[in-house]
């Protein structure tokens, strides 16, 4: 009983399907087969729908990005790129200055062993910010001269 009701779920399912046009990317403007949630040319998410599950929601996230540092076309983009990571980045340059202070002057209270995993996650991220705002001002300038 199960697998005739199964198989009639799966005829509406095609019969749907079937029904509905290509969806057109917003962002590159191809064509998309019906009821898919990410472009398969640029991968930008087709539907506001698309980032409910979290593993989509990271896609659609990245997507947002990937597209801010790869094609910054507004100056607009750029401060908001710079008020997001400036702050992060100077942020971890303090820290990682107050953990050689603390070491080079022999605080009491400083031991290494103990700071290594966040030393290795700061240096990571201040690397991580540091990369996003040169390749966005770098694009960004790139573009407005090929213009």
């Amino acid at each position: 009983m199960s697998s005739n009701n199964d198989e009639s779920q799966t005829e509406v399912v095609e019969g749907l399907v079937e029904n509905f046009e290509n969806e057109l990317c917003i962002h590159c403007c191809e064509a998309n087969a019906p009821l898919v949630k990410f472009c398969r040319h640029c991968r930008a998410p087709l539907h506001p729908l698309a980032a409910i599950n979290p593993y989509e929601r990271v896609h659609a996230l990245g997507f947002i990005w990937r597209a801010a540092a790869n094609k910054p076309r507004n100056v607009m983009v750029l401060i908001g790129i710079y008020l997001y990571f400036v702050p992060s980045l100077l942020f971890h340059v303090c820290y990682l200055w107050g953990i050689y202070r603390d070491s080079l002057w022999g605080h009491p209270n400083f031991v290494f062993s103990s700071i290594f995993s966040a030393l290795v996650v700061v240096l990571i991220s201040a690397a991580l910010s540091f990369m996003m705002l040169l390749k966005t001002t770098v694009n960004y300038f790139k573009w407005k001269n090929e213009r």
